[in-house]
Parts: structure tokens; C-alpha cells; sequence
């Protein structure tokens, strides 16, 4: 009868724990602390720009660049193998060095939480070669 009672006790209080665990695992999963794409890091690599930020909002999407050291014009941006349908960039045309701003309207293009992404900038040096391609992978989160 005692070893009985034993074997009961040690199970039932291994169950409380395990159960307690089981119920703090799934609260902290759904508060979004263990939510993997809660952590997705941005970052894009580039042979020729030097990447600063990004952001993907429904179909736009911007990036926050530094050029290389040449004056240049973009003239257009692929993402994830779509061509955008309009490409703004602020400065228009950045000189050697600086930092711009270009953004496109990708249509098609859908991502929700964490994604990874090939880009496509095509720019022309001015008063050098054009149709220059530099092409990087972009991950982050929506």
C-alpha cells in the first residue's frame, strides 16, 4: 500500500510541473515573446550600395541607402522578381557618398511577418557606363 502511494504522489506532482510548463510555454507564445518573426532581423547585402534601412507596407516597398562613390540615376528596382511599377528616389540623383531614399510600388508582392526577399537596383553612372545591376537579399518583417 505505501508503494503505491508513492508512485501516485511522484507522479501527480511531476504532472503539475509539467503542466505548468506546458501553460507558461503557450503564454509566452501567444504574447508574441517567443514568436520567431518577432525577432527577424532587417538587413540586405549589397556590392555597390551600403544598406541602412527598409521597410514593406502592403506593395511599397522603401530602402534607405548609402551610394558608392560615384554620382549615379537609378532607373529601376526588382523585388522578388517583380518589376516595380514606379521608382522614386529623394535625392533623384545621388551624388558619390550620400544617403537616399528609394521606393517602389511592387504589385503582387505579399509578405506577412517575417520575409526574405532578392532585390534588383539597376543604375546608371552619370558620365560613365549605364545599366548597372547590384543585387542583394532582404530580410525582415512586415
Amino acid at each position: 500500500m505505501q508503494k503505491g502511494q508513492g508512485a501516485l504522489e511522484y507522479i501527480m506532482t511531476y504532472g503539475w510541473a509539467l503542466l505548468i510548463i506546458v501553460a507558461l510555454g503557450g503564454a509566452l507564445f501567444a504574447t508574441g515573446i517567443l514568436n520567431p518573426t518577432s525577432y527577424a532581423t532587417k538587413n540586405c547585402h549589397f556590392r555597390y550600395f551600403t544598406y541602412m534601412d527598409e521597410k514593406l507596407s502592403g506593395t511599397n516597398f522603401t530602402m534607405d541607402l548609402v551610394n558608392g562613390p560615384h554620382d549615379i540615376s537609378i532607373t529601376g528596382m526588382t523585388v522578388d522578381g517583380i518589376s516595380a511599377q514606379s521608382v522614386d528616389t529623394n535625392p533623384l540623383s545621388p551624388s558619390g557618398g550620400t544617403r537616399f531614399i528609394v521606393q517602389g510600388k511592387i504589385p503582387g508582392l505579399a509578405a506577412s511577418g517575417a520575409f526574405s526577399f532578392p532585390v534588383k537596383i539597376a543604375y546608371d553612372v552619370q558620365g560613365g557606363i549605364s545599366g548597372n545591376i547590384d543585387e542583394g537579399t532582404c530580410t525582415g518583417s512586415t
